[in-house]
């Protein structure tokens, strides 16, 4: 009996077949967790409060992607519930002060000015789901009976 080496074992080819489409998810992680505080789930909102809300922690996430060099690294006193006392915890800390400076001014803007910013939320609005997916009206009833005799019945 012949032993397959590693590289060719059929497992092993298999196991890449499916490794190749494999994507790291981290940042849509990490954008799921930043919309949370914008919009809590244990917090109900109407449609519109939802999508401008969830349009803030995109642009916020956005402003961090595009930040993330910048971003610094800190070591913060972190409290240990199984050591029961305080240990050092790396955390990210980012710099969002620009960000929300600048969204508040250009809300001060419109305020000073009195003008109001349409807000047109309907391509964001979800539509109802369609009965059917083909496209095509139901026929009659009665042409669907008429279809559904045998060729012994007397039409």
């Amino acid at each position: 009996m012949v032993r397959m080496s590693g590289m060719t074992n059929t497992r092993f080819c298999n196991d890449m077949k499916k490794c190749k489409d494999f994507l790291h998810t981290g940042k849509l992680e990490s954008f799921h967790s930043m919309k949370l505080q914008y919009l809590p789930k244990s917090t109900g909102f109407t449609m519109k409060t939802s999508i401008v809300l969830t349009m803030l922690a995109v642009m916020q996430n956005n402003e961090y992607q595009r930040q993330a060099p910048l971003a610094k690294k800190m070591q913060v006193a972190h409290w240990s519930r199984a050591s029961k006392k305080y240990v050092a915890k790396t955390r990210t800390i980012y710099d969002n002060v620009a960000f929300k400076k600048e969204i508040i001014a250009e809300m001060n803007d419109n305020i000073s000015s009195n003008t109001r910013l349409p807000l047109d939320l309907s391509a964001y609005v979800r539509t109802a789901i369609p009965k059917t997916f083909h496209g095509e009206k139901a026929p009659p009833r009665e042409e669907l009976l008429l279809a559904q005799r045998t060729r012994l019945e007397e039409p």
